[in-house]
């Protein structure tokens, strides 16, 4: 899921699926930034962490810990164990970005996704839908709550079939999705309520 979300920021990303796996990437190509789950196969984050430390201790290389364990007094654990800073899951995507720009002292521009001004002038007076099909409502808001971006897309296309009203409001949530806001998206379809 991070690997789609900062591919959509333009962000070039490698992704392995261990620790051991990290090591030998970082050796063939120095990155800016690691975000690494604490839990992994082969090698935990923690260890890997450590190799990483002793590999490369002139390289200023910032390493994240992910994990779904989101306890305040565990944050200076992970910062004791060689990370330099530590994000908890379920985590927005906002706090991602924050902490790329702390850390690589970046900045993101939101360009509109394709369509966007467009769609927002065909839609624009229009009321959007009024109702939604509860199960189409509640798949989309269960995504949008563990940030499931292929998902939520692939439900705003189903949404788009379902005719004017619906097709206004797919680029609207499309319009928050391009900006990584979930909880603007969550917020929206809080208020429309469900076909019964």
């Amino acid at each position: 899921m991070l690997n789609g979300l900062l591919e959509r920021a333009g962000v070039d990303v490698t992704m392995v699926t261990s620790g051991a796996e990290a090591l030998q990437q970082i050796a063939a190509e120095i990155p800016d930034i690691v975000f690494m789950d604490v839990r992994m196969p082969v090698m935990d984050g923690l260890t890997t962490v450590k190799h990483l430390r002793e590999r490369w201790p002139d390289e200023a290389i910032v390493c994240v810990a992910i994990t779904a364990s989101g306890l305040l007094r565990q944050r200076s654990f992970y910062l004791e164990a060689g990370f330099d800073d530590f994000i908890g899951k379920p985590f927005l995507f906002e706090k991602v970005c924050e902490c790329m720009v702390r850390h690589l002292h970046v900045e993101f521009e939101h360009e509109p996704a394709p369509g966007e001004s467009a769609a927002s002038g065909l839609c624009a007076g229009k009321t959007t839908a009024g109702r939604l099909p509860g199960d189409l409502r509640e798949r989309l808001l269960a995504a949008a709550s563990i940030n499931a971006l292929t998902e939520i897309e692939a439900l705003l296309g189903e949404l788009k079939e379902l005719g004017p009203g619906p097709q206004c409001l797919a680029a609207e949530l499309d319009s928050l999705l391009s900006h990584y806001d979930m909880d603007g998206v969550i917020e929206r379809l809080n208020r429309i309520p469900a076909e019964e």
